[in-house]
């Protein structure tokens, strides 16, 4: 494992060292799948020309594409605010989508049950791999304490590497027992607790000290009730913000919501948004006249 003196987060090694454990057993789950579409393949495509099996593969990808578009565009605006809580949904995607793929060795075997498991398990895997790979941006940034963030993204690629190999390694070595659809889905089976137990440790561990809105609602109620600001980690260990501190406990404890954007303000004819806008304007404006009194 890398080691920075002094360019790395101290959360760095244990966040990254479950990630590695999280590549190994992700990458156990591929060799399954690659093994089941293999064998379905073979037997779909028999008295087939090979072209007819080309089409399907490529069917199973530009759905997994066209799928993976759409769902970037809806939920884009929440990647920044919630990264932890779209990086577990995507490992949970790609997941299901694993165990779709190797359905296709329990299904009829022909080109539309194929598709049907193939295409399908590969949009939902595509959209788990979307979601992973736009959140995990966010992970490099907060490890990069010097702005190191291509080194930092470098070396957590190079160990993703290994725990891929390592992966593909205990992936043959299951395979060279046996290739039947139960053997594979025991195997499925033990795996996707441990994939999801890892990932989600991980991302407790990973510890952003962002000031979300949850938190700040949280942290603004107990300074009006109790007078005094509880620290990061007692802030976590209450889990009032929900497991990954991107969430509120209930609905209405959100006493605090962000300022209208000026573009809103500007094309609203929303009195109370202009309220708002005023009020928070007239607390910068006292804001900066105190200060100035304050500094003579």
């Amino acid at each position: 494992m890398p080691i920075f003196d002094v360019g790395r987060a101290h959360r760095y090694l244990p966040y990254h060292g479950l990630q590695f454990v999280e590549a190994i057993l992700g990458t156990l789950v591929s060799v399954l799948c690659n093994q089941a579409l293999l064998v379905s393949v073979g037997v779909s495509a028999e008295g087939s020309i090979f072209g007819a099996v080309a089409v399907q593969w490529i069917i199973k990808d530009g759905a997994g594409e066209l799928a993976k578009l759409f769902f970037i565009r809806k939920y884009s605006s929440f990647f920044d605010s919630h990264p932890k809580t779209f990086n577990l949904i995507g490992a949970a995607n790609v997941l299901f989508g694993s165990g779709l793929q190797i359905a296709s060795l329990i299904v009829p075997s022909t080109a539309t049950y194929f598709l049907l498991c193939a295409a399908g398990g590969n949009v939902f895997k595509m959209i788990g791999g979307a979601f992973w790979f736009t959140t995990h941006i966010k992970f490099v940034r907060c490890f990069a304490q010097q702005g190191n963030t291509g080194d930092v993204a470098a070396k957590s690629e190079s160990q993703a590497s290994i725990g891929q190999l390592l992966g593909y390694a205990a992936g043959i070595g299951l395979l060279a027992v046996s290739h039947s659809a139960p053997y594979l889905y025991s195997i499925f089976a033990l795996t996707v607790p441990a994939h999801l137990a890892v990932t989600a440790w991980m991302l407790r561990v990973a510890t952003f000290e962002l000031l979300t809105l949850p938190r700040l609602s949280h942290l603004a109620d107990e300074f009006v009730g109790n007078r005094e600001v509880v620290s990061l980690k007692q802030l976590e260990a209450e889990k009032k913000t929900g497991l990954f501190g991107e969430f509120y406990k209930r609905k209405e404890n959100a006493y605090v919501s962000l300022t209208p954007r000026l573009e809103d303000i500007i094309t609203t004819d929303s009195l109370k948004d202009r309220r708002i806008w005023d009020a928070c304007m007239h607390a910068f404006d006292v804001r900066i006249l105190l200060s100035s009194y304050l500094t003579k």
